[in-house]
C-alpha cells in the first residue's frame, strides 16, 4: 500500500479553534494499519500502567523497603540500556509486525506467570525482580521495532502526527491504567492487575495479526555498528545544541524520573492514602502530561523549542522537589499534575529539536542515543533508593529534582545556542 492509498483520499481542512487544529491532531487514525497498531497500544499500555502500580504496591507490601522498590524498578529498566541497540538492528532485519507479535506473546506469558505466582501466594521479591528484568529485555526489542514500523503505516507528511499520537496513547493510559489498578488493588489485590496486563498484551497481538503491513527488506551490508555509532557521537560532541538537548534528556531520566518508583512510599508512609490514593497520584501525572501533549500536538505552531527544552527540564525538577515535601494529598495531586505537564514539555521539545535539526544521514543513530537516555533511569533509581534508605524518601526525591533543575540552569549558561531561537548551521 503506497502513501496515496493510505492517505484515504483528499484531506479535509482542519478545524481551527483558538489556534488549535482539532482535526489535524488525530488525522493519522484515518490509516487502517496505524489505527490497529494505535488501538492495540492503548490496550497494552493500559495493562502496562496497571502492572506498574500493582508491582510497586506488591514489592512495598512484601518488603517495606524503598531500596528494593528501586532494585525492582531498575531491573525492568536496565535491559533498555543494554539491548536497545541490538533491538534496533533486529528491527531492520526481520518482519517488524511479526517481531512485535512475538514480543507481545512473551510479555503476556511473563505476566501470566506473575499472575499465577501471586494468586498462589508464592511470589517473592527475587521472582518479581527476574520477571521485571525479562520484561525489560523484551521491551528493548519491542520499542525500536514499534518506532521503525510506524513510517510504513502512514504517509510521510502524517508521520509527525502519528508519533505525537503515540505519546498521547502513552500518557492517556497513564490516566486510565493507575485508576483501574487502584480499584483492583482495593477489590481483588495485585493478582487482578497482573491478569489484566495479560489481557492487554493479547489484545495487542490480535490487532497486529489483522494488519496488512508488508515486511521490510533485510538490512543491507554497511559499516560496523561501532563505527556507525562513533560517527553519531562525534556529531553530537561537535554540535553543542544537540549535545545540550541530549544532556537535558539524560538528566531528567536519571535525576527526576525515579520519583515514580517511590510513589508507593509516599502513598503509604507519608500521605497515608493507601492503594486507591497511589492510583490517583500516578493518574495525576498522566492528566498533566496528556493535557500538555494535546496542546502541543494540536497547536498550529509551537515556537522557541530550544528554550522550551531548558525551561521544561528546569521546571520539572523544581516541581518534583516541591512534591517531595508536599504537606497534603490535594497539594501532591496538583504538583504531580504540573510534573506531568513539564515532563511532556521537556521530552517533546527535546525530541523536536533532535528530529528537526539532525541531518537525515545521522538522525536514526542520534535518536537511538536519545532512546538510550531513557535506559539511564536505573542509575537514578538505585542511587536515590540508597539515599532514601539512608535518610528519607523525601530527601532522595527532592535532591534528584533540585539537581535536575541545577543542571538545566548550567546547560542554559554553557550552551547559548540552545537558549536561542536560531538554529545553528550544521557542522
Amino acid at each position: 500500500m503506497n502513501a496515496a492509498e493510505r492517505s484515504g483520499g483528499a484531506r479535509r481542512p482542519p478545524w481551527h479553534v483558538g489556534g488549535l487544529a482539532l482535526a489535524h491532531t488525530f488525522r493519522s487514525l484515518r490509516h487502517r494499519d496505524y489505527r490497529l497498531l494505535w488501538l492495540g497500544m492503548l490496550a497494552s499500555l493500559t495493562g502496562y500502567w496497571v502492572h506498574f502500580v500493582a508491582q510497586g504496591w506488591l514489592v512495598y507490601q512484601l518488603t517495606g523497603s524503598a531500596w528494593l522498590l528501586g532494585v525492582v524498578g531498575a531491573a525492568g529498566s536496565v535491559p533498555s540500556l543494554l539491548f536497545a541497540l541490538v533491538g534496533g538492528v533486529m528491527a531492520d532485519k526481520v518482519d517488524r509486525r511479526r517481531l512485535l507479535i512475538v514480543t507481545r506473546l512473551i510479555y503476556a506469558a511473563l505476566a501470566l506467570v506473575l499472575t499465577l505466582l501471586t494468586a498462589a501466594g508464592l511470589i517473592t521479591v527475587w521472582q518479581l525482580t527476574l520477571i521485571a528484568f525479562l520484561s525489560g529485555t523484551v521491551l528493548a526489542f519491542d520499542m525500536p521495532t514499534r518506532q521503525a514500523l510506524v513510517p510504513s503505516l502512514v504517509p510521510t507528511d502524517d508521520l509527525p502526527n502519528a508519533v505525537a499520537l503515540f505519546g498521547m496513547a502513552f500518557n492517556g493510559t497513564r490516566v486510565i491504567g493507575p485508576a483501574i489498578a487502584g480499584a483492583l488493588l482495593v477489590s481483588v489485590g495485585p493478582t487482578g492487575g497482573f491478569a489484566l496486563t495479560v489481557v492487554g498484551h493479547l489484545v495487542m497481538v490480535v490487532m497486529l495479526a489483522q494488519m496488512k503491513a508488508t515486511p521490510v527488506d533485510a538490512l543491507a551490508p554497511s559499516v560496523g555498528m561501532l563505527r556507525s555509532l562513533g560517527e553519531a557521537f562525534a556529531y553530537i560532541w561537535r554540535t553543542p545544541r544537540i549535545c545540550g538537548a541530549l544532556l537535558l534528556a539524560a538528566a531528567t531520566s536519571v535525576l527526576g524520573m525515579p520519583y515514580l518508583t517511590f510513589l508507593p512510599v509516599f502513598a503509604e508512609a507519608r500521605l497515608q492514602v493507601g492503594a486507591a490514593g497511589l492510583g490517583m497520584l500516578v493518574t495525576a501525572v498522566g492528566v498533566g502530561a496528556m493535557s500538555a501533549l494535546l496542546v502541543l500536538a494540536a497547536a498550529r505552531e509551537i515556537r522557541h523549542r530550544g528554550p522550551l527544552t531548558l525551561y521544561g527540564a528546569g521546571a520539572f525538577g523544581l516541581c518534583v522537589a516541591a512534591f517531595a515535601w508536599s504537606p497534603s494529598f490535594a497539594v501532591s495531586l496538583a504538583l504531580l499534575a504540573l510534573v506531568g505537564v513539564m515532563t511532556s514539555v521537556s521530552f517533546s521539545s527535546v525530541a523536536t529539536v533532535l528530529q528537526g535539526e539532525v541531518p537525515d544521514a545521522l538522525r536514526g543513530r542520534v535518536m537511538s542515543v536519545y532512546i538510550l537516555t531513557w535506559g539511564l533511569v536505573p542509575l537514578g533509581q538505585l542511587g536515590l533508593g540508597a539515599v532514601a534508605e539512608q535518610f528519607d524518601v523525601a530527601v532522595a526525591v527532592s535532591v534528584g529534582g533540585l539537581a535536575c533543575a541545577l543542571l538545566a540552569l548550567a546547560i542554559w549558561w554553557r550552551v547559548p545556542s540552545l537558549r536561542s531561537d536560531a538554529v545553528p548551521t550544521t557542522p
